[in-house]
C-alpha cells in the first residue's frame, strides 16, 4: 500500500508557490491519486540499490475557478537501511531538498527540475514529473556531450567554494568529515570480513585481499584527492539521473541525494564506471571525458591536469568510491538486494579497483 507523505491541507499553499501564483485562489477537493510509472523515470537504479522509493501521483485542483491537474513524483527514503554512520548513503542526511531550491538560481543550464515541496529532513520530496524522456540506453552522442558540458559547468560554478557549500549543509568526506569517512569504511570492511558465513563473493581470496589492502592504505588513497580543488559533487551523476527530453530540450539533473563537497574527478569516475557497465554505448567514454576536460579548462582559462595526472587521479577516485560508498553499501544491504547486483559491482568497481591497486600501489592481488 502506497501512501502520500504530506498533509493534503497544505497542498493549496504548496501549489501556489510551485505555480508562482501567490495571489491565486487554489482549492484541492480530493486526495491525490497514484498513477502507473512512466517508461522512463530518472533515479530508477537508486531504487534497485534500496536507497529510496519513487511513486507518481496526480493532484486535481481548481485554480481561480479553472480545473487543473498536475503530476508529481514522490521520492521517499526507505526507512534507515544503512548504519547511521554511513552518512553519504542516507537520503535523509543529504540536503537534496535545498539543492533543488538553490541550484536553479545559480545554474541556468542542466539545472534540477522543480520541486513542489519537501520534508526538510530529506525523508521525502515532491518533484515535478518529467515526461517524454529518452531512455538512457537510447541516448545519442549529443545527449552524452550535453551531459559532459553540464557537468563541467556545475563544477566550475562552485570551484573552490567549500565554505559556501558547507553553509548549504553539504558534507565534505575528504575534508571536515574525513575521519568519519575513514571510520565508516573501516567499520564496513571489518563487518564484511567477519561475516559468517562469508558472502559468496568474499570467499574469493582476491576480494578479501582487496578489502584488507584498501583499509590499510585508505589515507594514502585519499591524499592526492585531498590536494585537488574542491567543488560541488553531484555524487550520482550518470544517465540514470539525467533527464534527456525527446524534444531535445535542455537536460535536467535529478537525484541529488549523494551530493557533497569533493574533487571534480569523483563525478567523472562515477559517470564512467556506471555507464560503461550498465549502459554500454558505442560512444567512446574517453572522448566524452576529453570533452568534459576541454570545457572545464576553457572555463578556468588554463590547463588543469596532464594526461598522466588525470589517469592517476582517476584510479585514486575509483578506489575512494569503492572504499567509502560500495563497501558500506554491501555491508548494510540484505542479500536479496545486493546479490542480484554483484555482477555489476564486480565489473564496474571491484575488478577495476583491483587493477588500480596494482598500478598505483604495486600490489598484485590473488587471481
Amino acid at each position: 500500500m502506497v501512501n502520500w507523505r504530506f498533509q493534503t491541507k497544505t497542498l493549496p499553499w504548496l501549489l501556489k508557490r510551485y505555480l508562482a501564483s501567490p495571489h491565486s485562489q487554489v482549492a484541492v477537493e480530493q486526495n491525490p491519486l497514484f498513477l502507473p510509472r512512466p517508461q522512463v523515470l530518472p533515479g530508477a537504479f537508486g531504487e534497485r540499490l534500496g536507497l529510496y522509493q519513487q511513486d507518481v501521483l496526480l493532484i486535481d485542483f481548481v485554480l481561480d475557478g479553472e480545473p487543473r491537474q498536475l503530476a508529481f513524483v514522490q521520492k521517499c527514503a526507505l526507512g534507515d537501511p544503512l548504519p547511521t554512520h554511513v552518512e553519504a548513503l542516507l537520503l535523509r542526511r543529504a540536503p537534496e531538498w535545498l539543492l533543488f531550491l538553490v541550484i536553479p538560481r545559480l545554474l541556468a543550464d542542466g539545472a534540477p527540475g522543480k520541486t513542489l515541496s519537501s520534508q526538510q529532513l530529506g525523508e521525502w520530496l515532491l518533484l515535478e514529473l518529467l515526461e517524454d524522456l529518452r531512455p538512457p540506453e537510447a541516448w545519442t552522442l549529443d545527449d552524452y556531450r550535453e551531459a559532459m558540458r553540464n557537468l563541467a559547468l556545475l563544477h566550475n560554478r562552485f570551484w573552490e567554494l567549500e565554505e559556501d557549500l558547507e553553509v548549504m549543509g553539504l558534507q565534505a568526506p575528504l575534508g571536515k568529515q574525513f575521519a568519519a569517512s575513514l571510520a565508516a569504511s573501516q567499520q564496513a570492511t571489518q563487518q564484511l570480513l567477519a561475516a559468517s558465513p562469508a558472502p559468496e563473493w568474499l570467499k574469493a581470496p582476491r576480494y578479501r585481499q582487496l578489502l584488507h589492502t584498501l583499509a590499510a592504505h585508505l589515507q594514502e588513497v585519499a591524499a592526492p584527492l585531498q590536494a585537488q580543488p574542491m567543488t560541488l559533487i553531484h555524487g550520482d551523476y550518470w544517465p540514470d539521473n539525467l533527464a534527456a527530453s525527446r524534444e531535445n530540450a535542455r537536460q535536467k539533473v535529478t537525484g541529488w541525494h549523494a551530493a557533497c563537497i569533493g574533487p571534480a574527478i569523483l563525478d567523472v569516475v562515477h559517470f564512467q564506471q556506471q555507464t560503461r557497465v550498465l549502459l554500454p554505448t558505442e560512444h567512446p567514454l574517453e572522448l566524452l571525458t576529453a570533452l568534459y576536460l576541454a570545457n572545464l579548462e576553457d572555463q578556468k582559462g588554463c590547463k588543469l591536469w596532464s594526461t598522466s595526472e588525470w589517469a592517476t587521479l582517476h584510479d585514486w577516485g575509483l578506489l575512494w568510491w569503492v572504499a567509502t560508498r560500495w563497501l558500506p553499501w554491501l555491508a548494510a544491504c540484505p542479500p536479496e538486494t545486493s546479490t542480484p547486483l554483484l555482477p555489476f559491482l564486480q565489473a564496474a568497481w571491484l575488478e577495476p579497483a583491483a587493477l588500480a591497486l596494482q598500478r598505483r600501489l604495486n600490489i598484485r592481488l590473488a587471481d
